[in-house]
């Protein structure tokens, strides 16, 4: 005899599905709210997504659940606004990709800076095995997107599995035209 109760019970896979969705919501919703311009008064303006508001964005991250650490090697300086702004985007895709793949697992970004390049690296302690890509093939559009933006600088982009586990994506900007 099969009982309402045993009918309506769903899967622990299915139970870290909705967690993993209702997280990936939260980000999406906040950082929709912080960076539209639809939610802008009449005069005012959102500043340009950049390096200078990683700290924003990494308290943004935390608060849609993803244990994240922020680690900051050499001397920022200033850099090409356009630059700046691509490496923004890599480190807000990086973080978005580990919560949309693997969930609210440990993340560390690390940002290093020296004369000769900028390095944004994301790294999360996922499975030592990951799952396969879902629905858009190999590396996903997210990671092409990624590269073509990294190369309009001349910069390479690697993403893969970490040999101990985890995945890992980390961005190299030159700097040679940026002094």
């Amino acid at each position: 005899m099969t009982t309402l109760a045993a009918r309506t019970r769903t899967s622990p896979v299915t139970e870290i599905s909705v967690s993993i969705a209702d997280q990936v919501l939260r980000f999406s919703t906040t950082l929709t709210r912080k960076y539209s311009l639809t939610n802008q008064k009449p005069g005012s303006l959102t500043p340009a997504p950049s390096l200078r508001r990683v700290s924003e964005l990494i308290d943004d991250v935390r608060a849609a659940g993803l244990p994240v650490e922020l680690e900051v090697h050499g001397e920022p300086r200033e850099l090409p606004q356009a630059l700046d702004v691509s490496a923004y985007r890599v480190l807000q895709e990086g973080l978005s990709n580990v919560l949309r793949h693997a969930g609210p697992i440990p993340t560390s970004v690390s940002l290093r800076h020296d004369l000769s390049a900028l390095v944004v690296q994301v790294d999360d302690d996922g499975p030592a095995h990951p799952a396969p890509a879902r629905g858009d093939g190999p590396g996903g559009h997210g990671l092409l997107g990624l590269r073509e933006r990294v190369a309009l600088f001349g910069g390479t982009v690697e993403a893969g599995p970490r040999p101990h586990g985890g995945f890992r994506l980390a961005a190299r900007f030159p700097l040679r035209d940026a002094r």
